[in-house]
This record gives structure tokens, C-alpha cells and sequence, in this order.
């Protein structure tokens, strides 16, 4: 609980009894104590980097934590305080050192963590993200759209790059994963149903 400390004046003390013109005066300040509930934002969204060294945590606010993973005792590193109507869904590790993230803005983030900002943002061209995963090859992103659809980004060396939908169902995308061999991806949906694609094309196996 964090202590909020203010001064709290008080009137100036009087003369001593019996006139005396010695010290003893001046003025006097009382701190007034309040305890104020702190609570922590939910977390929505975290990943490991692949050398497990570091995790990458997302709040519902839209804060974004990079937490350190190599002792027993794990600590926040780094924060990235989060925007204004900016909540995150989904982290992903490209490698140790790129991050992704994507949420209910509708945007994909890569995030330079030297400089603690977004290096570049993409539309998601399908609403709010509620989900993401890196394919096994580590070559592509795939997202999880309000809309309904499966979305295929290219990680380049400096970009993302829109690929591909897949084909569209009734409710929006929750959750995903990828087979090992990157073939075909998996995807749970809010109308309770469970979709299989082809991975590449994104032609629904059932």
C-alpha cells in the first residue's frame, strides 16, 4: 500500500510563558498519512523468449512488462506504460530479442526494448486481436481476428507483412496453435467450436 504524505500547517506556537525572548519558536508542520489500495491490472497475455532468460507479460491496461526469468526469483527489467484505450491479447517472441504484441486496438506492435517504445504497428485488417502465435518455422505470425478470420503476417527482417486470411466463421477467433511441423493450425472460436486449416492456403480442414 503506498504511504501519500502533506503537510498539514499548523498555527505558529506562542511566546513562552515569563516574556523570555529566547528560541524555541518558529513553525510547525505535522505530516497527515493516508494508505491508498493499489490494483494491479489483469494480466492477459505472457510468453517466454525462447532461451527462457526473459518473459514478456501484457495487462489489460496496456502495460507491457519485460520480466527477468533467470533465477529463482523473477523481477520486472523494463515497463512500457501502456496508451490510451490500449489493451493487450497477445504477446509473441520472434527470437530473443524481437517482441510482438497485438490487442483490442486492432494493431500489431513490434517493440524496440533499448528504447522502450514501438518500433512499427500494422493493422490487424480484421478488428481487435484476441490472439496470436508464431508459427514453428518462425517465419510467420498468425492472429486471431474479431471478425471471425485467421490472419497469416511475414516476419521480414524489418517488417510485417500481410499475407493472407483464412477462411471466415461465425464468431470471433480466441484462441490458436500451430501443428509442430507449421502445416496446419488449430483454432477455437466463442460459438464453442473448434477449426482446423491448412496452414498455408488457410482452406478450412473441418
Amino acid at each position: 500500500f503506498p504511504l501519500l504524505l502533506s503537510p498539514l500547517p499548523l498555527p505558529s506556537p506562542s511566546p513562552p510563558i515569563g516574556g523570555g525572548g529566547g528560541g524555541g519558536g518558529g513553525r510547525m508542520e505535522v505530516l497527515r498519512c493516508r494508505f491508498v489500495d493499489v490494483v494491479p491490472s489483469a494480466i492477459t497475455a505472457i510468453a517466454l523468449a525462447p532461451s527462457g532468460g526473459r518473459a514478456a507479460v501484457g495487462r489489460q491496461n496496456g502495460d507491457l512488462e519485460i520480466w527477468h526469468t533467470e533465477s529463482s526469483e523473477w523481477r520486472i527489467e523494463r515497463r512500457i506504460a501502456g496508451g490510451l484505450n490500449v489493451s493487450i491479447r497477445a504477446v509473441v517472441w520472434h527470437g530473443d530479442t524481437r517482441l510482438l504484441s497485438a490487442g483490442l486496438s486492432g494493431e500489431i506492435t513490434e517493440w524496440d526494448l533499448r528504447r522502450l517504445a514501438g518500433k512499427r504497428s500494422v493493422d490487424s485488417y480484421g478488428g481487435a486481436v484476441w490472439c496470436m502465435a508464431l508459427r514453428p518455422t518462425g517465419d510467420k505470425v498468425a492472429i486471431g481476428c474479431d471478425d471471425g478470420c485467421v490472419r497469416l503476417f511475414r516476419i521480414d527482417q524489418e517488417d510485417l507483412v500481410y499475407e493472407r486470411s483464412f477462411d471466415k466463421q461465425e464468431g470471433r477467433v480466441l484462441c490458436m496453435a500451430w501443428h509442430a511441423d507449421g502445416q496446419g493450425l488449430a483454432a477455437g472460436c466463442s460459438d464453442g467450436t473448434v477449426r482446423r486449416y491448412e496452414g498455408t492456403t488457410g482452406r478450412p480442414l473441418f
